[in-house]
């Protein structure tokens, strides 16, 4: 369980006494944990600390997970993995195909939750160690996470709500996965996590399809990609003498 170290997770559960146990298990795994019993609290903490993973029962008593999830995608730039306990009612089954939830948990089954959390987060000292080794140190390099398989591939292609993916492994369309990039410029390290789900193959690559309600962070990807095309763009010109 190494890869809790460094991340910080947020608890939300109606139930007080579980909630809390759960938080305490997480902290002796290396987490930073905290606890919220109410979507009130939850939004507290939210705008108060960046969480790699937020684990929220689906009903509380002043409201439901999907509305946490809507409020974070309006009020914070930087959006944790979500995951949830319990089990939907079934017109809300649906809403998981959208790739909002990560991943569901049985409270009774604390080693399956565990050991699912474990699977969505990332070792940040392997990944920063991985930078730092590269020859080139603005490179874009993206970390792809598909159930319990993890892997490094590069971009290839880059469109407004999707990315191709340089890849030998081709995945079923509509399966979810999770991106985590990291973006180095000069020595300054940003990590960022978007997950979204598998379309067409095209050539060499495939595409991945970004969830909306981390446009978000990927418009800080765009735009950092814009920004290294026009500097790459105008050194060129200087250099042909214009």
């Amino acid at each position: 369980m190494e890869r809790f170290d460094g991340n910080v997770i947020l608890v939300v559960d109606i139930d007080r006494v579980y909630g809390t146990q759960l938080t305490e298990v997480l902290a002796l795994q290396g987490a930073r944990s905290f606890f919220a019993c109410s979507l009130a609290e939850a939004k507290e903490l939210l705008a108060q600390f960046d969480f790699d993973i937020v684990i929220c029962n689906y009903y509380l008593a002043d409201g439901i997970i999907f509305q946490l999830i809507d409020w974070c995608e309006k009020n914070i730039e930087t959006l944790p993995i979500f995951t949830a306990m319990g089990n939907p009612l079934p017109g809300e089954i649906g809403l998981l195909h959208k790739q909002s939830i990560a991943d569901v948990f049985s409270k009774g089954d604390r080693t399956r939750m565990l050991n699912g959390l474990s699977n969505l987060l990332f070792d940040f000292k392997e990944f920063h160690g991985r930078l730092q080794e590269m020859i080139h140190p603005n490179e874009v390099m993206i970390e792809l996470k598909v159930k319990s398989e993890r892997m490094f591939v590069r971009p290839i292609e880059i469109a407004d709500d999707s990315i191709y993916l340089l890849m030998k492994q081709e995945f079923q369309p509509g399966m979810f996965g999770i991106m985590n990039f990291s973006l180095c410029e000069n020595k300054d390290i940003q990590h960022l996590v978007i997950p979204g789900f598998f379309a067409g193959r095209f050539g060499g690559g495939q595409q991945f399809k970004i969830n909306r309600t981390y446009q978000g962070h990927w418009k800080i990807f765009l735009d950092h990609m814009q920004e290294k095309q026009m500097n790459i763009t105008n050194f060129l010109k200087k250099a042909a003498g214009n």
